[in-house]
């Protein structure tokens, strides 16, 4: 079994103690997100678990835990998402410097054949033009490329609930239609695979319902059991996740975060609320079975 921490939330960066509480004690509970009343216990002991795979964009709060984290039997990977987005999209994001600083401290620990960078989602707008993206992109992968084993892009689905968040914005922040957005697209995309060719970096994209095959960027699976087989976990056979996205390649696995509970606040995100720093705090307890409130 994988455990996915998590998709629906930003559990190293904002609830690393609940996360240690729980490994430490074997298990944790985790409702439906559809269901809040049908909950499932899910098993965190290393002879269930074959490999941790931790969303983040601040790696730094788990640090301090990682040895822990193996010497309790349990392989950790990572998926660190980084964008260096303005404040109109990510308005409570730390510094841009602060988190590479943060994703190379994490590579020191356990190597940067367990780290994966997600640049995602790609926003096209006259302030986030084709050239904004390319300079952006070429100097995170060169601050990059000796922290990670590859990166993973895709474009913003813009989602009904998410372009009303957009609307708020100023002009230049409006995401680019589809027209504008194609061509935008024609002038990126061979550049950034010139970026990546140059720094030896391998590329995929994630979920992608556009063919970008044609500039050399292949589909993946984010949660590859093939990359986690080849650094430290014992060989895996794990189909599909049937759960996600039709075009979603990522092998099956049990996450255990829930929705509403990321404090980051970013634009584009269909899992957190958009203002959390106006919004009181979820019902947290570290010492919980569960996540939010008590179980």
């Amino acid at each position: 079994m994988i455990i996915s921490a998590s998709r629906r939330t930003d559990i190293p960066a904002f609830y690393a103690p609940w996360l240690m509480n729980r490994i430490r004690q074997g298990y944790c509970m985790v409702p439906n997100p559809y269901n809040a009343k049908q909950i499932s216990r899910i098993s965190l002991a290393p002879e269930d678990v074959d490999a941790l795979v931790f969303w983040t964009r601040n790696p730094a709060p788990l640090l301090p835990f990682l040895e822990e984290i193996r010497n309790r039997g349990l392989e950790p990977f990572f998926l660190v998402t980084l964008t260096g987005y303005p404040e109109e999209y990510e308005p409570y994001m730390p510094q841009r410097a602060l988190l590479l600083d943060n994703i190379k401290r994490l590579a020191e620990s356990i190597g940067p054949s367990r780290i994966a960078w997600r640049y995602d989602p790609i926003i096209l707008s006259d302030e986030t033009s084709p050239s904004w993206h390319l300079e952006n992109f070429s100097f995170l992968a060169s601050s990059l490329r000796s922290s990670i084993c590859r990166c993973i892009l895709s474009l913003l689905d813009l989602y009904p609930s998410l372009e009303r968040r957009f609307r708020s914005l100023p002009p230049a922040f409006q995401p680019w239609k589809e027209e504008r957005f194609s061509r935008g697209m024609e002038e990126l995309f061979p550049a950034l695979r010139e970026t990546v060719d140059t720094l030896k970096l391998p590329l995929q994209s994630c979920a992608e319902t556009r063919d970008l095959t044609s500039w050399g960027i292949y589909p993946g699976a984010c949660i590859d059991p093939i990359w986690i087989s080849r650094n430290g976990a014992k060989p895996l056979k794990i189909g599909k996740d049937p759960h996600q996205r039709p075009f979603c390649l990522c092998a099956s696995s049990r996450d255990i975060g829930m929705y509403r509970s990321c404090r980051y606040g970013c634009r584009y995100c269909y899992a957190s609320p958009l203002s959390p720093a106006r919004e009181p705090k979820p019902p947290h307890f570290p010492e919980s079975p569960s996540l939010l409130g008590k179980v």
